[in-house]
């Protein structure tokens, strides 16, 4: 099994001080003692890296990079990479759902998430849910 994992669970892990913390912390755990492996984009890990630098600092984007790394190596983590299809599947998605606060990534995470038949996430967004995933 699989679960897509967005940009807003990561940064809740990341900031203790994230109103989510514990809630990431605590599902994070429960996906890993399943064995669930986690899904993200190259499109993902940008977002997430430069929030993070933003945010909490060069340290914590590198801790964070450097987890990604290690987790893919041990395959706790997959990253899917947006190519031309995927794109624009995507864009047809992002031209449906008229909310303006719908990001062109969470279109392209719904976009691999059909691709791939992923039906959970492990987010704090509820665009995914109004997608019609579930969360994990």
């Amino acid at each position: 099994m699989k679960v897509f994992i967005d940009t807003s669970a990561f940064y809740a892990l990341a900031d203790s001080r994230d109103q989510n913390h514990e809630a990431a912390t605590q599902k994070y755990m429960e996906l890993l003692d399943r064995k669930i492996k986690m899904v993200l984009s190259d499109h993902i890990l940008a977002e997430c890296a430069t929030l993070i630098r933003r945010r909490l600092g060069y340290d914590a984007s590198q801790r964070f990079l450097h987890l990604i790394e290690k987790s893919e190596t041990i395959g706790t983590f997959q990253i899917v990479f947006v190519e031309l299809t995927l794109l624009n599947s995507a864009k047809e998605i992002f031209s449906e759902i008229a909310d303006p606060k719908l990001s062109l990534v969470d279109a392209l995470s719904f976009a691999a998430m059909r691709k791939m038949a992923i039906r959970q996430y492990f987010a704090f967004d509820d665009h995914f849910n109004q997608a019609g995933f579930e969360p994990a």
